[in-house]
């Protein structure tokens, strides 16, 4: 069965070395302790991040090979080898949009800050002088100048993303990314973002996500142990034929969909949901969100968890309620 991205993008190669996501806000919005979870798989860090957080059982879903063999190595990692091991095991894998990144870190962020003033950014301050130091020293005019050549969509679809990922998008992507970066340098604490640092150092600074934080790794070895977690190579859509499920981490997959293909995504989805599972997910540059009957949208929760969102990118961040079944 072939999804409607499946026909139009590359899925051959490992796209994400990591996750790109927030696990924290998706944690606190799927409430996974104890529940079901199906989960997109990417690199795997975020569907492990639900073992840590309690999870029963999780499915991570992916249609991606070379993704599969990413989650397995970390599977592995976790299963076989002391803390510190996997730490260097699993930040050594990278992907298509880390290695953009490590050419934005290495060949262009250059063109506008020095490597102090970088260190500079990423030190710990109050959100004033947060504001004042991106004001007067950080958003200067070789800043926007690169920051808009290289996350445009013509640059992004050839060296982060698929082309094909940009069909449903309108208006500026650089535009957008840029607004929701400032977010990131002044509201939110730069010191504490592990995406941030990653992005514009190679390593996550002081933060870990939450799966590879020392105090969860014990937890996702345990699970793992106790065979509560299982690898489907599908895409979604058939993942939900044979069980339901109380949580769904379902990443931006809408963002590559048609409205119509989102819609009927989210029916199956309800059919395969027990009563009251939560849906998650992020829009980065395509607006979709459920009208189904069946699903309750949780607009202040939702936009309460946005303003947290250390992985700055995506212009939404979406949780939802499945209330009945059709």
């Amino acid at each position: 069965m072939k999804t409607e991205i499946q026909s139009r993008a590359d899925f051959s190669q490992v796209r994400y070395g990591q996750c790109w996501e927030d696990a924290d806000i998706l944690v606190s919005a799927l409430q996974p302790k104890n529940k079901n979870c199906l989960s997109i798989g990417s690199a795997g860090d975020n569907s492990f991040a639900l073992l840590a957080a309690g999870a029963s059982h999780v499915t991570a879903v992916e249609m991606n090979p070379a993704q599969i063999a990413c989650i397995k190595l970390r599977k592995n990692a976790y299963l076989n080898l002391p803390y510190d091991e996997f730490l260097k095991t699993v930040l050594t894998s990278t992907g298509k949009f880390e290695n953009y990144f490590q050419l934005f870190r290495t060949g262009v962020l250059p063109l506008a800050h020095s490597k102090k003033r970088i260190t500079e950014l990423l030190q710990p301050k109050s959100q004033a002088e947060r504001e004042s130091f991106y004001q007067n020293t950080w958003n200067n005019r070789r800043w926007r100048l690169i920051f808009k050549a290289f996350f445009s969509r013509f640059t992004m679809g050839r060296l982060g993303r698929d082309p094909a990922f940009f069909d449903y998008v309108e208006g500026s992507v650089a535009d957008r990314i840029l607004t929701r970066t400032k977010h990131a340098l002044t509201t939110l604490n730069p010191s504490h973002n592990p995406y941030l640092n990653y992005i514009l150092t190679g390593t996550y600074g002081k933060t870990l996500p939450l799966a590879l934080q020392p105090e969860s790794y014990d937890k996702i070895r345990t699970a793992l142990q106790e065979n509560r977690f299982t690898i489907i190579k599908s895409p979604i859509e058939e993942a939900l034929d044979s069980e339901k499920y109380d949580a769904f981490n379902l990443s931006d997959i809408f963002e590559y969909m048609s409205e119509e293909s989102t819609a009927t995504l989210l029916e199956k989805i309800v059919g395969a949901s027990n009563p009251k599972a939560r849906l998650a997910y992020w829009n980065m540059l395509a607006p979709r969100e459920s009208n189904s009957q069946h699903i309750t949208p949780l607009p202040a929760e939702s936009q309460t968890l946005f303003l947290q969102d250390r992985a700055f990118f995506y212009s939404r961040f979406i949780v939802e309620e499945v209330l009945s079944h059709p």
